[in-house]
């Protein structure tokens, strides 16, 4: 965590400690006054408001612009019209497929309780993005499925501000997907659902699971199992889920592969390459014993020995035979889950030594460093650049790939397919939920509780692109810092 975000981190809970104090003082002096129905309305309030308007996981200053350097950018400025907030197209048709709108956001009064969205529209199209509570500062609108557009863009800003005076549009240019293969490399069940099902449900795709998903099973300690028999049935629950879910959106099985990992081990993997390393739950220390739903036989299958040196040549086989024109994985800097950043760390480690590399990388982040509430907004909105403070993210050029409404329905149906996506919510988050659809105007997921129902139910999926030899050069400066 770098100096300014440690200092919003703190300016949060200075602020969240001042709250807590008010309220204390505020109840003990009901309490001595002997005013105790009065608390008790005082302590609902309390609670509702706190649900309502102090309970987002921002853990940053949402006055801060958003970092981000854009190596393969065309930078152009808005031709404004005038009477309105929008644009005239000042480019070559069809020159470039994805687009952002580089602008300044200021909330309004509202904006402080209401989340800040613009509606976007041109001809016959119309899309939403939403923005966090208390936005004030540089932030991007995907403006991709306008760019090509023959008319006008428009923007009708809601509980906010576009400040026109300085702002860029953002155009990128990236290869064709058209015949070629991708590879998607899931740290577990259901991450490359959340990711990047509308893109592998519509290529020529494989899927590489890396771990078995077995840790937390407390779900399923049940009919007098004991926690280490519910961690091996989760583990192999999410096991089939990584071989069949994708067969439902029509890969074949053979090109869905579960490598039988464990979850949370990699990095203790990684420290100690040719060890061993057990499951921390499931008392298996064997792959095999989560590879069983595999119908292509790897190498390893003939030992199961779970260590960073095995997967590494487990990757590097799957790539071989996989033969991918690009890889879509975790990003490591924005996604701050630790199996996610070693999975990429493993594929770094395996491209060095395969022979057949790919041209170029995606890279998705299903956890964020800076909240776990974006994409912002209800589902079938836009997905863009997310938050990123501090230090500046150096990108080589994003990827904005559009899902229609029944690609979207399919990908909320292989979701709740995901059976660590199907655990009820608590009672305390259910009833946040509420309060904030009744009066915050937040709007619940029609597919399922989970937020990653509203999350990655959106009318596109978002990529960072780079090419193999940046992303190498990207990992050797990231090893010399000493990141991992």
């Amino acid at each position: 965590m770098n100096k300014k975000t440690y200092a919003g981190y703190l300016k949060k809970k200075r602020q969240a400690v001042i709250r807590l104090g008010i309220s204390f003082v505020v109840s003990a002096y009901l309490v001595l006054s002997g005013q105790f129905i009065l608390l008790l309305g005082f302590l609902i309030l309390l609670f509702v408001v706190n649900e309502l308007f102090l309970a987002d996981h921002i853990f940053y200053d949402p006055n801060n612009d958003y970092q981000y350097t854009f190596d393969d950018a065309t930078k152009i400025p808005p031709d404004w019209i005038s009477s309105t907030v929008g644009f005239k197209r000042s480019w070559k048709k069809e020159a470039y497929d994805t687009g952002l709108l580089a602008i300044h956001v200021h909330h309004s009064l509202s904006g402080k309780f209401l989340d800040p969205f613009v509606v976007i529209k041109s001809g016959d199209i119309t899309r939403q993005q939403y923005f966090e509570r208390s936005v004030d500062g540089l932030r991007y609108i995907n403006i991709s499925d306008f760019i090509n557009s023959g008319e006008a863009v428009i923007f009708e800003a809601n509980n906010c501000e576009l400040m026109t005076e300085s702002a860029d549009i953002l155009l990128f240019s990236n290869p064709s997907l058209d015949n070629k293969k991708v590879l998607i490399i899931a740290p577990h069940a259901d991450d490359a659902e959340i990711a990047a099902f509308g893109l592998y449900s519509t290529k020529d795709s494989s899927i590489i699971t890396i771990t078995a998903g077995e840790i937390d099973a407390k779900e399923y300690e049940l009919d007098g199992r004991d926690s280490k028999q519910a961690s091996l049935h989760k583990g192999r629950l999410r096991s089939w889920d990584s071989i069949a879910v994708p067969q439902w959106a029509g890969l074949k099985q053979q090109n869905a592969i579960q490598l039988g990992y464990f979850c949370m081990c990699l990095k203790e993997m990684h420290d100690a390459p040719d060890e061993a390393i057990s499951s921390k739950t499931a008392d298996v220390y064997d792959t095999r014993v989560f590879r069983e739903f595999n119908t292509q036989a790897l190498a390893s299958d003939m030992h199961g020995k779970p260590s960073w040196d095995t997967l590494i040549a487990d990757l590097v086989e799957c790539i071989e035979q996989a033969q991918p024109d690009v890889i879509v994985t975790p990003h490591m800097q924005l996604d701050p889950h630790q199996d996610h950043q070693y999975s990429t760390l493993a594929l770094q480690q395996a491209l060095e030594k395969a022979k057949n590399k790919p041209s170029a990388l995606y890279f998705y982040a299903n956890h964020l460093v800076f909240s776990d509430m974006f994409p912002f907004g209800p589902v079938s909105t836009l997905a863009s650049m997310p938050p990123n403070m501090g230090e500046s993210l150096e990108i080589g050029s994003v990827v904005s790939i559009p899902m229609s409404l029944e690609q979207q329905r399919n990908k909320a149906a292989s979701l709740a397919m995901m059976h660590d996506l199907q655990t009820p919510l608590r009672w305390k988050k259910k009833l946040r939920f509420k309060l904030q659809e009744w009066f915050a105007s937040r709007s619940l997921s029609p597919y399922g509780e989970d937020e990653y129902f509203r999350k990655s139910i959106r009318c596109n999926e978002f990529f960072f692109h780079l090419s193999i030899k940046r992303f190498l050069e990207q990992q050797s400066i990231i090893k010399k810092r000493k990141y991992f």
